[in-house]
């Protein structure tokens, strides 16, 4: 018998093995892709149909918040008698303007005044300590400078010429029971001339104590029109009035012209200027105009020289009257220099315009120093149209057209009066 080697076995797949084998291997090689695959949709999904999420509605501004932060409470205080503290006389409304440190304010609120605070809502801390920068009697109108302790933003001056009888605006005052600035609102009813020199602004509103000096808005462009200095009350209506922005604007203009003052320095100036002014209740004078009137001229010069000789050289006044009385003499040096005297002493508005008259008339000045000056007579009286329109003939005949130009604008808006003699001028600027 033959013995063969044995050879190893192999095992006879069956046709299910075949069927099955390979596409096993393949499943579970695959498996751990769909479970990533399957996962990922899963996400997807929930992404999809998740409810949008609601952002947060923008928080509301208020759209007056601006024009309370920029507003303040003036209190004014004179010496008291109750243990050398000082007592309270008086409140008014102050108002930041777009510079940051300076306030407007109306002047009367500082004429009794030896110190002022202000305050601009009942959490802060009263602020001590003020500047006079520049004030103006005719317009009622004063800058101060101030450190208010944290930057705020101020209002910006627009025009009063864009209103319309009829209008809403805003005011925004300071009342003296008020915790905090109060806006309020008023019908601009025209222009009023309660003076020569300026054309006041109308409202039908009812002011509280403590609003004088507050800014008059319009709420188109939120800046500020005219700047509330009085009210009345009659039985059938109750009427505020105010002074153009236009005012303001130049008194801040030409406030670099002189240098700021202390509250008391400003008092000095203040009572002189009440001394000064008292000179027309003089017997003297009357005397003076009436020999003047009747071309009494040797007359009219004794009179006014004694006057002189009797202290009045160093009073503007009497400076300005004797002045009149050398023109009329003839004597036009004379009167020049007395009125520059009059001007050095006093900052007289009528002082430094005269002197930009006598001087031209003498040839002493040319146009543009006619303008230097007359600048300073309206940096001495901001709200006087005619002083306006003069500096605005001068810088047209210096060439300075565009300054010229705002000049006539800024005489239009205070006294709208002088749109006649505006438009006859032969030289008007061009832009």
């Amino acid at each position: 018998m033959k013995h063969q080697k044995a050879k190893p076995s192999t095992l006879q797949s069956s046709p299910r093995q075949k069927i099955f084998g390979r596409p096993l291997l393949v499943a579970l090689l695959l498996f751990p892709l769909l479970i990533v695959g399957w996962s990922w949709t899963l996400n997807r999904l929930a992404v999809w149909f998740e409810p949008a999420a609601t952002s947060p509605e923008p928080e509301k501004i208020d759209e007056h918040s601006a024009i309370k932060a920029a507003v303040a409470r003036i209190v004014a205080f004179n010496p008291g008698a109750a243990e050398g503290l000082p007592q309270q006389t008086s409140y008014g409304t102050g108002f930041i303007l777009d510079s940051g440190q300076t306030m407007a304010t109306a002047r009367h609120v500082l004429q009794e005044a030896v110190e002022l605070r202000y305050e601009f809502n009942r959490e802060s801390d009263p602020q001590a300590g003020t500047t006079i920068v520049a004030s103006d009697r005719a317009s009622d109108l004063a800058l101060l400078a101030a450190g208010f302790g944290e930057q705020r933003s101020g209002l910006k001056l627009g025009s009063s010429e864009t209103l319309r009888p009829g209008q809403t605006v805003l005011i925004a005052t300071f009342p003296t029971d008020s915790p905090e600035p109060v806006l309020q609102s008023s019908v601009f009813l025209g222009r009023v001339a309660l003076s020569e020199a300026i054309s006041w602004l109308a409202f039908e509103a009812e002011f509280a104590p403590g609003s004088s000096g507050a800014p008059i808005i319009d709420p188109a462009n939120r800046r500020v029109v005219g700047i509330v200095a009085l009210s009345e009350t009659e039985p059938s209506r109750q009427r505020g009035f105010a002074v153009p922005a236009e005012a303001l604007a130049g008194l801040r203009e030409y406030a670099g012209l002189r240098p700021p003052v202390s509250l008391a320095a400003w008092r000095e100036e203040e009572d002189r200027e009440s001394e000064w002014r008292r000179t027309t209740a003089d017997p003297r004078l009357a005397q003076i105009r009436q020999r003047l009137a009747a071309n009494n001229l040797d007359g009219s010069l004794r009179l006014v020289n004694q006057w002189l000789s009797e202290g009045g050289d160093r009073n503007p006044s009497v400076l300005l009257l004797a002045a009149d009385v050398q023109e009329r003499l003839g004597n036009l040096e004379s009167a020049r220099r007395l009125t520059a005297q009059a001007a050095e002493i006093g900052n007289y508005a009528q002082a430094w315009h005269e002197l930009a008259r006598r001087s031209r008339a003498l040839g002493k000045s040319n146009a543009e120093e006619s303008a230097a000056l007359l600048r300073r007579a309206v940096a001495a009286s901001p709200g006087n149209g005619l002083l306006w329109l003069a500096l605005a003939n001068a810088l047209a005949e210096s060439g300075d057209h565009r300054s010229a130009s705002r000049a006539f604008n800024r005489a239009r808006a205070l006294q709208p009066a002088l749109n006649e003699k505006i438009e006859a001028l032969n030289h008007r600027p061009r832009l």
